[in-house]
């Protein structure tokens, strides 16, 4: 069986980038205006009931 799970983490860092472009690009904002990382780790968008303060 194949699984995902050890590829999560890069594919995490992957979809943030893709949704720092999108979010640039949606708002016409400069790339200094989001954070360069994630604020929150994978472990936390993980969880059930996670939603960002």
């Amino acid at each position: 069986m194949l699984s995902l799970k050890k590829k999560l983490p890069e594919l995490f860092l992957e979809a943030y980038d893709l949704a720092l472009d999108d979010a640039v690009q949606e708002t016409g904002f400069d790339y200094v205006v989001f954070p360069k990382t994630c604020e929150w780790s994978l472990t936390q968008v993980l969880e059930d009931g996670f939603l960002p303060e």
